[in-house]
């Protein structure tokens, strides 16, 4: 018989088996209500009791893979085209569109942003839209490859439902373009700065696994980069950037044989002699960084100017923690068009 001071093993079964259930049918029922559920406390909650249920019950991943595979709530609104067909965009229909682009099989290595900007169905959609499907894919990638998805993320991150406050979209700004933000305060394009951050897919871990792998030495790194952007791995190219940048020799970019000379090669290409001459011989500064990141994720990997204005400016950052300043000064947040920008 327990004790007062005995936990009894048979209640804290069934209440894991209450919690279970639960859980199984709110991601089968609810899913988009729980996505954009107001109280990131709930939320923190929830993640808690889907961890520990992770981690204890053996079954109960497979039962919450299986559960999010056949949902059929409706996720987005716009028209949803799988296999040659027209067809209703529930959250197993997008699941199946995950795993049939091969990204989801890929484990740790695949490329979220790659897939989203590859496909057809995405682009139509709205901004919360597309929140929502980030969310999904994330949810169902941390479930299928737990723990490995989740073990190197620091303790404050190790969420399988991932929370992102969805921005108001019926809040208007006043129609103004600042010459340079270089410490944005505007709640909107704080909430697009965040957002855009986290649309690329585990540039954490892989910031993390780059510096076991290479023991953070720059000659390991820059091999790590050369390969990156050859076989278009553009968030471990990134990763690679940040950790340059951290190490005080994002200037290698320019100086490295390798890493400049097929980016030479091609921007040399796009400007007049005479212009390429002057541009190239101003050595590295703001406006070779900016050339460079254009060149690399708009030219080679189809990203937004916003996304490689806002991961310019997230290097900007380190630089500056770092006392060089001027490279604040490389894009800034457009309240008109209600996003980031480079500089002129």
């Amino acid at each position: 018989m327990a004790t007062a001071n005995t936990p009894n093993k048979n209640i804290i079964n069934l209440n894991q088996e209450y919690e279970k259930r639960d859980i199984l049918q709110l991601f089968s029922e609810y899913l988009t209500e729980t996505f954009n559920y107001p109280d990131e406390s709930v939320i923190e909650e929830l993640n808690d009791d889907i961890i520990d249920l992770l981690e204890t019950d053996q079954d109960f991943k497979k039962q919450l893979e299986e559960t999010l595979y056949n949902n059929q709530e409706i996720l987005t609104n716009q028209e949803y085209i799988l296999e040659g067909k027209k067809q209703q965009p529930t959250v197993a229909n997008w699941i199946k569109e995950f795993i049939k682009a091969g990204v989801i099989e890929q484990g740790l290595e695949f490329d979220q942003v790659r897939f989203f900007n590859q496909s057809n169905n995405f682009s139509k959609l709205t901004l919360p839209e597309k929140d929502l499907v980030a969310k999904l894919f994330d949810l169902y990638y941390r479930t299928k490859f737990f723990p490995q998805s989740v073990e190197k993320l620091p303790e404050s991150e190790k969420q399988v439902l991932v929370y992102t406050k969805i921005p108001d979209q019926e809040k208007k700004q006043p129609v103004q373009k600042p010459e340079v933000l270089t410490n944005i305060t505007e709640d909107d394009l704080v909430e697009i700065y965040n957002k855009t951050i986290a649309s690329f897919p585990h540039l954490t871990e892989e910031k993390i696994a780059l510096k076991e792998r290479t023991a953070n030495q720059l000659n390991l790194i820059y091999k790590e980069f050369q390969n990156a952007y050859q076989s278009n791995h553009i968030v471990l190219a990134m990763a690679c950037l940040e950790l340059m940048t951290e190490n005080g020799q994002l200037i290698q970019i320019k100086n490295e044989a390798k890493i400049a000379s097929p980016f030479k090669k091609d921007i040399s290409k796009k400007m007049e002699p005479v212009e390429f001459k002057v541009f190239w011989n101003k050595g590295f500064g703001p406006e070779y960084l900016q050339r460079f990141l254009k060149w690399l994720m708009i030219d080679k990997n189809s990203l937004t100017e916003n996304q490689a204005a806002v991961f310019a400016l997230r290097l900007a950052n380190i630089m500056k923690r770092h006392g060089e300043n001027d490279f604040m000064k490389i894009a800034y947040g457009d309240l008109e068009s209600q996003g980031f920008k480079f500089q002129n």
